[in-house]
């Protein structure tokens, strides 16, 4: 059939022939039992039957479309010839030869395709037939399914095969498989003598490998690469892809991500892997991994009997040795980490240098993000450096010599160590230690972080403290204890410490410790923080340093107890009490043996309100002989009562001990009042009496409006009623009024208003002369008022007269006592006063020039009320400061006379000159005293004062007028007061 010739429906059968040539087309053709169609160049056949016995055979430019060859039927492509979508089913055949193509074949089970010296096939699906590659013949693209095989042989060459459900591809001698996919159910197999290049491997799909030689494989997502036998170079191993190598089988630059897994079996090995982030490289029992890199986040597991050599640990990644793995000439870069054991074989070189682990002995390890070293029973760990990460393990009978260093973030985990060396704690966090921890070496704390140990401490070089703290909680330390100067040891409750201590930094006992050896204390010794702590000390103590019995302001009732006392130049011992009498609630220092040398005691008031002591309150019980001396560090006093410290108590029956006492010595039981209470009773007086003031310093003499001014200057000495505390002050006044209101009438007098203000401000010094101790107070303030007037003859001056004030004062006062706090506080009220006299002419004298003498006396009465008051003060020490005699009345009775001279009117210079002289008895209805927790003290002399005063008033000008006067009052028990006034008046 030629030349546009078309047959169809053709059977053709018992060795007959259908011939279709150029331009003839056949269509649905049946080829049976012999029959033949040949299909020259240019004929084209379509939907051709080819059944048992059949053959079609295409020769060089003929084509075929969607050709069915069933069982015992042969589809021949020839060079040049073309088969398009030919389906091949059970015992079907394809033969593609030279120059042949073959275009979507679908090859069923048992049907089979060929595709030799040249023939090429593309696009086809092999459901569970065969495809045989080989001499030359090519592949692309072909599925392979079902259970069907792709055989590549000698020659053959398969380009992107994809392997699914079933589908395998087989390569052997000669045969080349290039970017073969294998999917879920598809397997490749490469045999001795074939190559596949770039196969990529996932979802469970696999690769094998016997005897052949496969190169840049990617295996991802459970994908499988199987290594029998061959050899394998460039896998790249990612998302759960797994590479696993056997026996007599070499794996050569792995690249292995995330998830990624190579397995080296026994008799397998790998080269120069690279384990990058979620990597990891498993090396068992006969297998050899040589030059491993491992990155940050990889993995090297090397087991036991599995050999690891040159491998590189980078900052981040993970190298593990078990127990009788090797790891040989290792390099572990600064963060990269080793987990292994002394019972491994390690070499290799770290950031500190050369380490190894050989014959059970690991020596020079460090070990840092993850990094474990585990020491067993029998084996030694020696220098080795624990960083942030790093964990040692040290199992029970491991051993630790030569420096091991735990640094911050790293662990130790044991249950007893035997240390024979230096063992180094350099956190500055806190850490709990629970392990027990022996041997002929010793424990260092560095850094400021506290450890918590818990366990039996016996070390032959001790347990010592260079800086931050330790905690001994309910543990035994058996061995020596050092501190140094910043670092501090807490025993907890029930903790013992059986050997010596050398004390530089801060050592706190709680209640029932004990410590068995010497103490030599340089720095300090503590009780805990609680009331009524009770801990004992067998041997002996030198104090060089502080002893604080009373770490709280409210823990009285500590009890500590040595068994010798040595105090040195400077030591102290710090105590604490609710002062009271005899039965006062006290810390104690008890000594079983002798006192020797000296310290300074430190006592704290703790809220006693004081009282006189009989006896004296025992601070410290010597059993033994007393040769130390104590001396008092500061003051201490407790409401009104200075205490003392005494050996021995007051009647003499024990003579060893050391007391508080409120006496002044015990031949002379007198209460010893402290000097504070002249100081705030003299603030009290001050506030009540600074403002204070009379018609004649305002020069008030019932003339025209007047504006004036005031300064005081004065120095008293007072003393208490006590007998011992005499108080001296030095005071300033400065005040200014005036006249806001005046009325001049005929018959009813002159009537004058105004207002005034004033500044002060005093400064005293109260000194009892019995125990030495002084005190100093201080005050200043203000003050607002207003006065009035009435004269009965207004410029006449002579007649009756009658002045009254009023006044609000308010102070800042302040007292401080030798070797007291600082105490400051307010005091506030209101002074008041009602004056009257009579102005009486007794002689005049006139000269002819006009000038006027005249001699004048003036009796007069003054009740000044004084309501000034401090605030209720507690000190710091705890004392309850109140102030007594408020509502004092002072009554001033006497006279003044004084001469009157008036110049010429027509003298420029001074108008009129007015010398005194005035005498005066003062009577105060209250005393005035402190209260301290209750008990008062009083001043004593001052309920009647004899005052005289001398002056002289001048009237400068008509609108100008002066006084100036100084006064010196005396009182009972030698009390006296001298004061000095200048007074300034402007009239309008």
């Amino acid at each position: 059939m030629a030349n546009g010739g078309n047959t169809l429906n053709t059977v053709v059968s018992s060795g007959g022939f259908q011939r279709v040539s150029a331009g003839g087309i056949a269509t649905e053709t049946i080829l049976t039992n012999g029959g033949n169609q040949n299909v020259s160049s240019g004929g084209r056949v379509v939907s051709a039957t080819v059944n048992s016995g059949g053959t079609q055979t295409l020769f060089d430019g003929a084509v075929s479309d969607n050709t069915i060859v069933n069982n015992s039927g042969v589809q021949n492509i020839s060079s040049g010839a073309v088969a398009n979508n030919t389906t091949l089913n059970s015992g079907g055949t394809q033969r593609v030869s030279a120059g042949g193509t073959a275009s979507g074949t679908i090859i069923n089970i048992s049907g089979s395709q060929s595709i030799m010296s040249g023939g090429s096939a593309v696009g086809a699906v092999v459901n569970g037939g065969v495809q045989t590659v080989a001499n030359g013949g090519n592949t692309l693209n072909t599925v392979v399914s079902s259970g069907g095989f792709q055989r590549v042989s000698a020659g053959g060459i398969a380009t992107e095969t994809i392997l699914t459900n079933g589908g395998n591809q087989n390569v052997s001698v000669g045969g080349n498989a290039l970017k073969t996919e294998i999917n879920s159910g598809g397997k490749q197999t490469v045999y001795s003598g074939g190559v596949a290049t770039s196969s990529y491997i996932m979802d469970s799909g696999s690769l094998n490998v016997s005897g052949g030689f496969v190169s840049a494989a990617s295996v991802f997502m459970n994908g499988r690469l199987n290594a029998f036998s061959g050899n394998i170079d460039g896998t790249l191993l990612n998302q759960g892809g797994r590479q696993f190598i056997y026996s007599g089988a070499t794996a050569s630059n792995t690249l292995a991500g995330n998830e990624g897994r190579e397995y080296i079996l026994s008799g397998g090995q790998a080269n120069k892997t690279v384990l990058n982030s979620g990597a990891l490289q498993s090396v068992s029992s006969g297998g050899i991994a040589s030059g491993t890199t491992i990155n940050d986040g990889g993995v090297q597991i090397v087991y036991g009997g599995g050999v690891a050599t040159g491998s590189l640990v980078q900052n981040g990644g993970l190298l593990r040795v078990d127990d009788q793995g090797q790891a040989l000439d290792v390099y572990i870069s600064k963060g990269g980490n080793i987990i292994t054991s002394t019972g491994a074989t390690v070499t290799g070189t770290n950031a500190h240098g050369s380490f190894s682990i050989s014959g059970n002995t690991a020596t020079n390890m460090l070990l840092e993000n993850g990094g474990l070293l585990a020491v067993l029973a029998g084996n030694t760990a020696k220098d080795t450096v624990v960083n942030a990460d790093g964990r040692l393990r040290v199992e029970d009978g491991g051993i630790l010599s030569g420096t091991t260093v735990i640094n911050n973030g790293g662990i130790i985990a044991a249950s007893n160590i035997q240390n024979d060396g230096q063992f180094i704690l350099n956190f500055d966090n806190d850490a709990l230690f629970v392990a027990n921890l022996k041997g002929q070496g010793g424990l260092y704390k560095n850094n400021t972080g506290t450890i918590t140990m818990t366990g039996e401490i016996t070390l032959a070089d001790g347990v010592n403290i260079n800086e931050g703290g330790l905690i001994i909680d309910s543990a035994n330390f058996n061995t020596d204890l050092k501190t140094a100067k910043n670092s501090i040891v807490y025993l907890l409750e029930g903790s013992n410490v059986t050997g010596a201590v050398a004390n530089s930094g801060h050592l706190l006992l709680n209640n029932n410790t004990l410590i068995t050896g010497n103490i030599d204390n340089k720095g300090e010794i503590s009780l805990g923080n609680t009331k009524f702590l009770s801990s004992k000390i067998t041997g002996d103590v030198k104090n060089s340093g502080h002893m604080i019995l009373n770490p709280t302001s409210q823990s009285a009732g500590n009890t500590l107890t040595v068994s010798n006392y040595i105090g040195t130049v400077g030591s102290t011992i710090s105590m604490g009490g609710v002062l009271k009498g005899d039965d006062t609630l006290t810390d104690k220092l008890i000594v079983e043996g002798n006192t020797s040398g000296e310290s300074m005691i430190i006592y704290t008031n703790e809220g006693g309100e004081g009282a006189k002591t009989l006896e004296g309150i025992n601070l410290i019980t010597v059993k033994g002989k007393s040769d130390a001396t104590f001396s008092f560090y500061n003051r201490v006093v407790a409401g009104k009562y200075d205490y003392s410290l005494q050996k021995g108590n007051e009647s003499g029956t024990e003579l060893n001990g050391w007391y508080l006492t409120s006496n002044l010595t015990n031949d002379v039981p007198v209460k010893k009042i402290r000097p504070e209470s002249g100081s705030y009773t003299n603030n009290m007086e001050l506030a009540n009496t600074l403002f204070s003031i009379s018609s004649q310093d305002r020069i008030s003499e019932g003339q025209n409006s007047s504006m004036w001014m005031r300064i005081v200057g004065g120095h008293g000495k007072q003393k208490m009623a006590d007998g011992q505390n005499d108080t001296t002050t030095n005071r300033y006044v400065q005040q200014i009024g005036g006249d806001i209101y005046t009325l001049e009438t005929n018959n009813l007098g002159d009537f004058s208003i105004g207002l005034m203000g004033g500044y002060a401000n005093a400064k005293g010094k109260t000194q009892n002369k019995l125990s030495g101790y002084s005190a100093r107070n201080a005050i200043h303030g203000y003050s607002l008022g207003g006065y009035g007037s009435w004269y009965q003859n207004g410029k006449n001056s002579q007649g009756a007269y009658i002045d009254s004030w009023l006044q609000y004062n308010w102070f800042n006062a302040s007292v401080k006592g030798g070797d007291l706090s600082y105490e400051a506080y307010n005091i506030k009220g209101l002074t008041a006063s009602i004056e009257g006299g009579y102005n009486m002419k007794i002689k005049e004298w006139s000269r002819n020039d006009g000038h006027i003498t005249s001699l004048w006396l003036q009796p007069h009465i003054q009740t000044i009320w004084m309501g000034v008051n401090p605030d209720t003060h507690i000190e710091t020490n705890g004392t309850k400061i109140n102030g007594v005699g408020k509502n004092n009345s002072q009554i001033k009775l006497g006279a003044k006379a004084y001469w009157d001279f008036k110049q010429n009117k027509n003298d420029k210079l001074i108008k009129e000159i007015k010398p005194y002289i005035e005498t005066n008895w003062i009577h105060n209805t209250n005393q005035y005293g402190t209260s301290m927790n209750g008990d008062s003290s009083f001043t004593s002399g001052i309920q009647d004062v004899g005052e005289a005063k001398i002056g002289i008033t001048g009237n400068i000008t008509d609108t100008l007028s002066i006084n100036t006067s100084i006064s010196h009052q005396i009182g009972g028990n030698n009390n006296r007061d001298t004061e000095g006034n200048v007074s300034i008046k402007l009239n309008f």
